[in-house]
């Protein structure tokens, strides 16, 4: 069973701290708009489209990273929460 990835704020919502497995990056907050859209991307690769380009059946990757994109899409959720 693959581990999904988690993305951890740090306190001072400046960091976000990705684990999974035996891996473990630090990245800042400003940068997780483009580790989403790189998951997304992974995520959607070969899926079949639309003629508008609307996916209609995910394609093989799209169980790999499924979890790890909706873990980074969590984070940045949890940034947009007012700061108590």
């Amino acid at each position: 069973m693959r581990q999904p990835l988690r993305a951890i704020p740090t306190r001072d919502r400046k960091r976000i701290i990705l684990a999974k497995a035996d891996w473990r990056a630090t990245i800042q907050a400003s940068d997780l708009p483009n580790w989403i859209a790189l998951y997304r991307r992974l995520r959607d690769r070969m899926a079949r489209t639309d003629p508008k380009g609307r996916i209609i059946e995910p394609g093989p990757w799209h169980g790999f990273y499924a979890a790890d994109t909706a873990a980074l899409e969590a984070a940045q959720a949890k940034l947009s929460e007012v700061a108590p």
